[in-house]
């Protein structure tokens, strides 16, 4: 068994997906802004460290 102690993940770039009319719907729903919040809280109260990697 192992322990965690970086979260990376991916920082997108919603607003310029959304421009998409086709996607903008699913894109919404599927509450990026959420689970960054969610992964960064539980990160925190556990003592992990969460990083945003930029795709530039």
């Amino acid at each position: 068994m192992f322990e965690v102690e970086l979260i990376a993940y991916k920082d997108l770039s919603v607003k310029n997906m959304v421009k998409n009319r086709r996607s903008a719907k699913s894109i919404n729903d599927a509450a990026w802004s959420t689970f960054r919040q969610w992964l960064e809280y539980f990160g925190d109260k556990y003592g992990k460290v969460t990083v945003a990697v930029s795709t530039g």
